[in-house]
C-alpha cells in the first residue's frame, strides 16, 4: 500500500492459478473516499512483474529419458511425453513433447488455435490434412499454421516417433478441436 496524501495505491498480487500457472494481479487506486477511482497501472504492473518472472527463469536441461510416457484410451497406438512443459519445469513462451505412433497408429485430423512446429525423429509417416496428405521422414520439420486441420499415420513397420513445439507455456494450454 502506498499513501500519497488524498489517493491511496493498493498492488498486490493474489495467486498463481492452477489453470495457467500465470499470477493474477491488480492495482487499484483509491481516493480519499476509499472509492476505486481506476485501475490504469494495472498493465505496467504486469509488464515489470513478467520482466522479473524472465529474470528468475533459469536453463533446465531435462533428459528425455527420465520423462513417463502418457497414452490416452481414446487413441490407441499413441503414446505422448511432455519435456518442456510448465506443469513439470518453470519454462515460458514454449514447450515441447514428443509423441510415438505404433505401425499403423494415427493422430487424427485436428486444429488448434497456436501454430505448431513437428520433427521427425525416427519412422514414416504421412502429414494428413484436409486436402492432401505428403509423406514425412526422419529429419524432416513441419511448420503449421494456426488453426490449420492435421494429423499423422504412421506408414512404416517402426515406430514413427515426432517432437511437437508450441508458442504456449505447456501442452494443457492448446485445445485440441477433432473433426469438422
Amino acid at each position: 500500500i502506498v499513501n500519497d496524501g488524498p489517493t491511496q495505491v493498493i498492488c498486490t498480487t493474489l495467486y498463481k492459478t492452477k489453470v495457467t500457472s500465470k499470477s493474477i494481479a491488480f492495482i487499484l487506486i483509491f481516493n480519499n473516499t476509499k472509492r476505486c477511482v481506476d485501475n490504469i497501472l494495472i498493465s505496467t504492473f504486469l509488464e515489470i512483474s513478467n520482466f522479473y518472472r524472465l529474470e528468475m527463469e533459469q536453463t533446465v536441461i531435462v533428459k528425455e529419458n527420465e520423462c513417463t510416457w502418457e497414452f490416452d484410451p481414446e487413441f490407441p497406438g499413441l503414446k505422448y511425453k511432455l519435456i518442456i512443459d510448465s506443469t513439470k519445469i518453470n519454462n515460458h513462451g514454449l514447450s515441447l513433447g514428443s509423441v510415438e505412433l505404433l505401425p499403423g497408429g494415427e493422430l487424427p485430423l485436428h486444429h488448434h488455435s497456436p501454430q505448431e512446429i513437428y520433427i521427425i525423429r525416427k519412422g514414416i509417416g504421412l502429414l494428413l490434412s484436409k486436402t492432401e496428405t505428403k509423406e514425412v521422414f526422419p529429419e524432416t520439420s513441419i511448420y503449421i499454421p494456426k488453426n490449420e486441420k492435421h494429423g499423422l499415420r504412421n506408414i512404416g513397420d517402426d515406430n514413427l516417433l515426432i517432437y511437437w513445439i508450441f508458442p504456449t507455456d505447456c501442452w494443457d494450454d492448446v485445445k485440441y478441436l477433432y473433426g469438422d
